[in-house]
């Protein structure tokens, strides 16, 4: 396998990249992927169904960091134990994007892949992150929430949807596994 795994501690970070030279890119595609079977059925469905030799390939997980600026609960944890909380968080984003990536380059070595690991509200760091990148197309995968669950928790995808200046493909429908 080529490509760099080193690991460098920033809040946007390049976690993976596997480039692939008889391949010129030719389709600059985001993926987002995090632990959800949601998100593994739409990654599935991106090799499946829309992946093509020289696609640059961006997999990218967003963490949510331990608590936000000015919460309650960040007077009430202390310090050191917040940033090991957010060590972990960021370890695990990183183990959770490398997993997917070798996937690729086991299965897919025809596509170039960056995998890159955020912190930060999903949908916003996805959107900026996306057009950053000039990718054409942003796929996600649903939860299958209800629009009062989608009203109270958020969306990711359907903040995509009504925010990207770009295709967003969101991967609804997974099929029954009875």
């Amino acid at each position: 396998m080529t490509g760099s795994t080193d690991v460098h501690h920033f809040h946007r970070e390049n976690v993976f990249q596997h480039t692939n030279k008889q391949h010129p890119t030719s389709r600059t595609i985001m993926v987002a992927v995090d632990d959800s079977k949601h998100s593994n059925y739409a990654f599935q469905w991106y090799l499946n169904n829309v992946a093509k030799a020289g696609d640059l390939v961006y997999l990218v997980n967003v963490y949510q960091p331990a608590v936000t600026p000015g919460s309650v609960a960040l007077e009430m944890v202390h310090k050191a134990h917040l940033e090991s909380i957010e060590v972990e968080l960021e370890k695990h984003s990183h183990e959770l994007v490398k997993r997917f990536c070798d996937e690729v380059v086991k299965h897919h070595a025809d596509l170039q892949v960056v995998g890159l690991s955020l912190r930060g509200g999903a949908g916003a760091e996805l959107l900026v992150k996306s057009e950053e990148l000039g990718c054409e197309v942003i796929v996600v995968g649903a939860r299958g929430l209800t629009a009062l669950e989608r009203a109270a928790l958020g969306s990711t995808s359907e903040f995509l949807v009504h925010n990207a200046t770009t295709a967003s493909v969101v991967v609804c429908k997974m099929p029954d596994t009875a």
